[in-house]
C-alpha cells in the first residue's frame, strides 16, 4: 500500500483571518499540500471576545470555516482550525486550551482532524480604572508579548458600542487610553482588561495550534491498511483492567486505543502491554 505524501502538489485553502498560515503550513509540509489562504470572515461564526456568540460545536465550526474558504477559492481541499479556552473539565482550577485542526477533502469525501490540549496558554483578566496599578496583571498576561482586549466593565460584549471594545493592544499608551475610554463608558466606572486570545495575538495559543497541526500531518500521511485512504489513526479508546492485587475491575483504567479509517469501516485494536492496573487506583485496595 503506498504511503507518505498523499497530497503531493495538491492545493488546499486555509480559511483564516488571524495569521494561522505561518503556524499551520510548516507543520503540514509532510502532507505535500500547497497551502494558500482565504481571508474570510471567520468571526461570523463567533469570537473569543464574545461580541458574536459561538453557537456551533468546535468540530462543526471548523468544518464550516473550511467550507467557506473552499467555496471562496473554488478548491476541493480545505483547512481550518478552531479553539476553545476555559476551565479544564477535570481540573477546573486550571485553564485549558483545546485546539482542533482539520482537513476537508471533497474529492475523496474525507474529513480528517486532530487535536492538542495545553494548560500553559496565557489567559488573564482584571478589572481596573485609570491610574490604578496593574503591573502584576501585565506580568501574568505577558504583555506586550501577548496582546490585550479592553472593554467597559458591567456590559455584555454584544452590548458594547461599536469601536469601544479595543482589541490587539500591544503598547502601554494604547492600553492606558483604552482603559480611560472604557472606564468612562462603563456603568461601574471600570474597564475589563483581558488576554486577546485570537491566534495572531497569543503566542502560547499558536504553539498549541502548531502541535495539533503536526498531529494532523502525521494522521494524513498514515493510510488505512485496508483501503489505502489517508487519515488512519485513533478513533476511540479501550478502558477497563483488573486490579493487579485483588482483580477488582477498574472501569477507568486505560488499556489501549482503537485505530480506524476515515473512509471505510476497518478498525484495529492496539492493547497496552500491561494486563492489570496499579492497585493505587483500585477502589478496593486504595479506597
Amino acid at each position: 500500500m503506498p504511503g507518505g505524501y498523499p497530497y503531493d502538489g495538491q492545493r488546499a485553502v486555509l480559511a483564516t483571518r488571524h495569521g494561522k498560515l505561518a503556524v499551520i503550513a510548516p507543520a503540514l509540509e509532510p502532507t505535500g499540500l500547497r497551502i494558500t489562504t482565504a481571508d474570510v470572515d471567520t468571526d461570523a461564526l463567533g469570537t473569543f471576545a464574545g461580541e458574536i456568540p459561538r453557537t456551533l460545536p468546535m468540530h462543526e465550526a471548523a468544518v464550516a470555516k473550511a467550507r467557506i474558504g473552499m467555496e471562496q477559492q473554488g478548491c476541493a481541499i480545505g483547512l481550518a482550525s478552531e479553539g476553545t479556552i476555559g476551565p479544564d473539565p477535570m481540573i477546573p482550577l486550571l485553564i485549558c486550551d483545546t485546539e482542533l485542526v482539520l482537513l476537508v477533502d471533497d474529492d475523496q469525501g474525507l474529513v480528517i482532524w486532530e487535536t492538542a490540549r495545553d494548560h500553559g496558554v496565557r489567559a488573564a483578566v482584571t478589572v481596573t480604572r485609570p491610574g490604578q496599578p496593574i503591573a502584576a496583571f501585565l506580568d501574568e498576561a505577558d504583555f506586550p508579548g501577548h496582546r490585550l482586549i479592553v472593554r467597559p466593565e458591567g456590559m455584555e460584549p454584544a452590548d458594547v458600542p461599536a469601536g469601544l471594545m479595543r482589541k490587539g493592544i500591544a503598547d502601554q499608551q494604547a492600553l492606558a487610553q483604552a482603559i480611560r475610554d472604557c472606564s468612562a463608558a462603563s456603568p461601574t466606572g471600570h474597564a475589563r482588561v483581558e488576554s486577546d486570545l485570537r491566534a495572531h495575538c497569543s503566542p502560547t495559543r499558536q504553539q498549541v495550534i502548531a502541535r495539533a497541526a503536526q498531529r494532523l500531518a502525521a494522521r494524513v500521511i498514515s493510510r488505512c491498511p485496508d483501503c489505502g485512504a489517508p487519515g488512519w489513526g485513533r478513533v476511540g479508546t479501550l478502558s477497563g483492567l483488573p486490579c493487579a492485587w485483588c482483580d477488582t475491575w477498574i472501569d477507568s483504567a486505560h488499556r489501549g486505543v482503537i485505530l480506524g479509517c476515515t473512509r471505510c469501516p476497518f478498525q484495529r485494536e492496539v492493547h497496552e502491554q500491561r494486563a492489570a492496573e496499579d492497585p493505587a487506583r483500585c477502589p478496593s485496595c486504595n479506597p
